[in-house]
């Protein structure tokens, strides 16, 4: 029981992380949202997309790959949604 409260407490460091890494992204989601609104730019920008998805799953391990694919497409689809919203 000790090695799970161990381990329960690793998750919580790794998710306090990840809290923090997900406001700085989401900070720059808005940033970027408004200056695609001031240019007249598309909020969607497949190419991007599909270039960071091939940089990221490069540098994941095999075994995590798939996962990491499902995280960044709803990860950018919380940004392009949070990016419309943007004033």
């Amino acid at each position: 029981m000790n090695e799970l409260i161990k381990l329960r407490a690793e998750i919580d460091e790794a998710d306090e992380l990840l809290l923090r890494a997900f406001i700085k992204r989401m900070d720059t989601v808005e940033k970027i949202g408004k200056i695609k609104k001031e240019s007249g730019l598309d909020i969607q920008d497949k190419t991007r997309e599909t270039q960071v998805l091939s940089d990221i799953t490069k540098r994941t391990p095999e075994k995590y790959r798939e996962s990491v694919m499902q995280l960044y497409e709803c990860i950018f689809n919380v940004s392009k949604s949070y990016q419309l919203k943007t004033d």
